[in-house]
């Protein structure tokens, strides 16, 4: 099992989100600060609540912070079958699972308390139950997803994990940047061709001022080469030769 979990900091206040990679499901607690101690035992009490200790490797993956990094070789998680994996620091879509539940909780709390401020244990719980509740893939919430019963009526509800997390692959596709290249015709030239100009300044030195420029300049396979060394000379002053 895979999990994502990330720290909002929020009106002073620090909220620890934890997300399951294939239902969605989220939970969350308040914690008093950043240090490697909090999120470790925060972690530690949101994981032994889902996952059973007997069971497989736990993997969290969060984001390279000082709080987070501390805790990836740490053998007091690793005892409970534990495992934490850093995002690259140069990633910059490193935990997008967490990213992605970090918006969605704070639009549920934004709902829950239009005029902002400090969130409680209590009204952070409802908006995190909320949240788990609203419909996503297949017609089914998270909370349904996680537990595989509908929860209007508590009915067991017939769900593959893994058929689940085929179907969300195919649903993300791809971006594939194609690049055309452009007709040619054979014998036609193409308006703006292909070419290669090099361009050397020499300067001389007098006694007063700085000498008249000179370019010297190499072009190669342009259209209408002399209406275009008039052009430059006309615009810039400078004497042109081939």
């Amino acid at each position: 099992m895979s999990f994502a979990a990330d720290i909002i900091r929020r009106c002073r206040q620090f909220i620890l989100l934890w997300r399951e990679c294939a239902t969605s499901y989220a939970t969350s607690c308040l914690v008093p600060d950043e240090k490697s101690e909090t999120p470790r035992d925060a972690l530690v009490r949101l994981v032994v609540g889902l996952h059973p200790l007997d069971g497989p490797q736990v993997v969290i993956r969060v984001d390279p912070a000082p709080g987070f990094v501390s805790l990836k070789n740490t053998h007091a998680l690793q005892h409970l079958g534990i495992s934490v994996e850093v995002g690259r620091v140069k990633n910059t879509n490193k935990n997008p699972v967490a990213e992605r539940v970090v918006l969605e909780l704070e639009e549920e709390l934004l709902r829950q308390e239009p005029g902002g401020g400090p969130v409680t244990e209590l009204s952070l719980a409802i908006a995190t139950a909320r949240l788990n509740s609203r419909l996503r893939s297949q017609g089914l919430s998270s909370r349904e997803l996680w537990t595989q019963r509908n929860q209007f009526s508590n009915e067991q509800i017939p769900i593959n994990d893994l058929r689940h997390i085929l179907r969300n692959k195919k649903l993300v596709k791809p971006t594939i940047l194609s690049v055309k290249r452009p007709k040619t015709v054979p014998g036609h030239k193409l308006p703006f061709p292909a070419c290669r100009l090099a361009t050397w300044f020499t300067r001389g030195l007098t006694g007063t001022s700085h000498a008249p420029l000179t370019a010297i300049s190499s072009l190669a396979s342009m259209t209408n080469g002399a209406s275009l060394r008039r052009s430059l000379a006309r615009n810039s002053g400078l004497h042109l030769t081939r």
